[in-house]
């Protein structure tokens, strides 16, 4: 994984930090080490990356809640090799929808939303899914200023 993403994943499992329960199954609560924490952080990224093409691709609304609900639940039984490899492939086909600009950040605030309310209605406090997903989206343009910069 690039140096760029993993920095990015671990901003994230920072933010989840201690409300990291709040996206826990309650089966799987007593497992949490840092390990997952960045593995949850690295989920939510991937998510956002590919909830950008999607939007792109027109998915709006409860649609693309429940692509990025849909998407979060599968890459949380996929191993760390797995979770990855699927981060660096949706970081590319982000980076493939050639937003920028303006485009970029209306896309970006309806996949931010979209992650805070699949977040939110898997159990996760609103608050706290709120400022999650806000992190989530500021490391995931960074990401995408960063591949597309020259």
């Amino acid at each position: 994984m690039s140096p760029s993403l993993e920095r990015a994943r671990l901003n994230i499992a920072s933010e989840i930090g201690s409300d990291v329960a709040e996206f826990t199954p309650a089966d799987q609560k007593n497992l949490l080490v840092e390990t997952a924490v960045a593995a949850l952080g690295g989920a939510f990224l991937t998510a956002f990356f590919t909830g950008i093409a999607a939007e792109t691709g027109k998915k709006v609304g409860e649609a693309l809640v429940d692509f990025i609900a849909d998407k979060i639940e599968k890459l949380r039984s996929k191993n760390a090799k797995e979770q990855d490899k699927a981060l660096e492939e949706s970081a590319d086909e982000a980076v493939v929808t050639q937003l920028k600009g303006d485009r970029l950040q209306v896309v970006a605030d309806n996949v931010e939303i979209s992650l805070s309310r699949a977040l939110t209605r898997d159990g996760a406090d609103e608050d706290v899914s709120i400022r999650v997903a806000r992190r989530v989206r500021h490391e995931a343009i960074q990401e995408l200023v960063l591949r597309t910069s020259p």
